[in-house]
């Protein structure tokens, strides 16, 4: 006998267990370092950059000198002609913001080239000279079919500068042509010279002869998404592995950076993968159960009066049919918090990302995030709320269940915030007028007890 009831308690608890679908790695404990590219020391390149699987920067062991040369070809991505590059200095929203530190007297560059280029298209090499930040610019083509090393030269103004931009590019960017995307330059020795006199060292340049690569990684939360992967190349990573942690040995920092002088980069941590350049960049994963709510644990260090945020959304074949939102506000300590989470619906999708805010310097961190299911063993003999009609366009009429604890009720959107409260009175028939609510689907709930109804509002 005791072997039967302990064989029907397992089998119950196994159910719960399998009906609970809980979120991984939910206390951020395992992390993994994750291989980029192989790219050019010292240099930037578009291998850094924000297009998935960027490889347009490679070594190649065709060189004129030494060991290697750099290659850039030129890609399709979406359709799209996409140029490659590598430059010292740095980037802002309108091309070149500054360049590397740099003195030396100089009004040409050189260097080795090979190329197969479109028939309009042309390579650029591109000499910015900054002079208390003030650019001067300067830019030159090498196009055509050229199979072996070939030299080339440019002069250039020869004004002074305290800092240099330097770089070059697989396409023609000043051009409105569009080009084959499998046009590709090889260089190699690139160097500045000096028609008055010496010529600079070579050196100056760091790594100018290409010969130093290295193998470009990030790290990354395992079974969470981040933009780590897009933008560590660009020595950005909004997410990070803290030893600051609620509880065990890690929490997931997340921090909002300004990248080119121009674009906010938010921390993001997702459960389903992100791709920026995507008109719906947050996926969704497969998920079919419903919990009651979302909690955990925060710090929130943000600048000025910005705030975080974590958004939850259950889908069932596209329509949003649950969720919740929260939003987090400064905290130095460790603080708890958590979403209720209202169902309409049966989910099959969940979207669930956190964000830490939008200006620079905030700075979010996570831990010991985890949904929270209710267990009930009884049946439900609760008395249900009828609304008629439903849907509904003007007015609706609800009908309680003779409740003397019933006072009032709201109607709240399906991320649980009140659109109108209404008081309940005498009569457990209230007409509510419902015409200046948008349509969409909405809960009414009684405000001191478990009942609660969907309605769908169409005008």
């Amino acid at each position: 006998m005791k072997t039967r009831i302990l064989l029907i308690l397992l089998v119950l608890m196994c159910s719960v267990t399998i009906a609970q679908q809980q979120l991984p790695n939910n206390s951020f404990e395992n992390w993994s370092q994750t291989f980029l590219y192989e790219g050019l020391s010292v240099w930037q390149s578009s291998n850094g950059g924000n297009i998935p699987d960027n490889s347009g920067v490679v070594k190649s062991e065709d060189s004129y000198s030494g060991d290697y040369s750099v290659r850039l070809q030129s890609l399709l991505y979406n359709e799209d002609t996409i140029f490659s590059y590598f430059y010292h200095g740095y980037l802002s929203g309108d091309g070149p913001g500054g360049g590397m530190q740099y003195s030396e007297d100089f009004d040409g560059i050189s260097g080795y080239y090979k190329c197969n280029m479109a028939e309009y298209d042309s390579a650029v090499v591109l000499v910015v000279k900054f002079l208390d930040s003030n650019p001067t610019w300067f830019f030159g083509k090498l196009g055509g079919i050229h199979e072996d090393w070939t030299y080339f030269h440019f002069d250039m103004p020869p004004v002074i500068c305290d800092s240099v931009f330097v770089g070059c590019i697989s396409g023609d960017i000043f051009s409105e042509y569009v080009y084959d995307f499998d046009s590709w330059v090889m260089f190699d020795s690139l160097y500045f010279t000096f028609s008055g006199g010496e010529d600079p060292d070579p050196e100056l340049i760091p790594n100018y002869d290409f010969e130093d690569w290295q193998n470009f990684y990030c790290s990354n939360v395992d079974d969470w998404h981040s933009l780590n992967s897009t933008f560590s190349g660009m020595g950005v990573e909004p997410l990070l592995q803290s030893e600051d942690a609620y509880d065990g040995d890690y929490a997931a920092e997340l921090t909002t950076y300004l990248i080119m002088d121009s674009y906010i980069i938010p921390g993001y941590l997702s459960i389903g993968e992100i791709y920026v350049d995507d008109d719906d960049p947050v996926r969704k994963i497969p998920y079919t159960d419903k919990p009651d709510k979302l909690t955990g644990y925060y710090k929130f260090m943000p600048v000025l009066d910005d705030n975080g945020v974590v958004q939850i959304n259950f889908t069932a074949l596209g329509e949003t049919i649950g969720g919740g939102q929260y939003v987090f506000t400064e905290a130095t300590e460790y603080t708890y918090f958590e979403v209720p989470i209202e169902f309409v619906g049966d989910p099959d999708s969940l979207l669930l990302v956190f964000s830490s805010g939008g200006v620079e310097g905030s700075n979010l961190v996570l831990d010991d995030i985890s949904f929270e299911f209710s267990v009930s063993t009884e049946l439900d003999n609760t008395p249900a709320i009828n609304i008629f009609p439903n849907p509904a366009s003007n007015y609706i009429l609800v009908e309680f269940p003779d409740m003397s604890s019933v006072e009032k009720f709201v109607i709240t959107d399906i991320q649980g915030r009140i659109i109108k409260e209404i008081e309940l009175g005498k009569s457990n028939l209230v007409e509510i007028d419902i015409s200046d609510i948008s349509d969409g689907i909405y809960i009414i709930k009684c405000h001191n007890s478990s009942l609660h109804k969907k309605i769908i509002i169409r005008k």
